[in-house]
């Protein structure tokens, strides 16, 4: 669960700088996640849920953004492909997040989230986070935007500002 954490992290944080993506469509996303961190070289496979909504998303977008010195997100769309490049500051320390979402159906899409550190997190310096994520409809009593359900039933609540 230790290497999960980061990347379900950087999988919401990309997800809220997308909330404008064509594929948004609020409630539950189901995605088949794999994770690469360097220099660990580790690699995670793992399946989850995730509730959207653009409002969450927007509010965590600037959220975001007021906690240290972020340039404006650039969004190139090609399509059924739009890719977001994010560049955050916080303490000193640079965070570079490119994320690319390809509409593969009106109900799916697939993800690629890459993050660098210039300041390792916790001996983190890169993440690549990869998702096939497919629409299953209205978010489930109880669990609200942000949140992830994972395949144990486990949901991680999004990490407060």
């Amino acid at each position: 669960m230790t290497l999960l954490r980061p990347a379900v992290t950087m999988l919401v944080i990309g997800c809220a700088f997308a909330a404008d993506s064509p594929l948004m469509k609020e409630g539950l996303w189901s995605m088949n996640i794999e994770s690469s961190i360097n220099p660990a070289g580790t690699t995670t496979r793992f399946t989850a849920s995730m509730c959207r909504s653009r409002a969450y998303e927007a509010q965590k977008a600037e959220e975001a953004k007021g906690k240290g010195t972020c340039k404006t997100p650039v969004t190139r769309d090609n399509g059924a492909t739009q890719e977001t490049v994010i560049e955050c500051t916080i303490g000193g320390a640079t965070t570079r997040i490119k994320e690319t979402v390809t509409v593969t159906g009106e109900n799916s899409a697939h993800t690629i989230t890459q993050s660098t550190f210039d300041s390792p997190i916790g001996g983190i310096t890169e993440m690549i986070v990869t998702s096939d994520m497919k629409y299953v409809g209205p978010c489930p009593a109880g669990v609200e935007p942000g949140d992830v359900i994972m395949e144990d039933g486990k949901i991680i609540k999004p990490p407060k500002p």
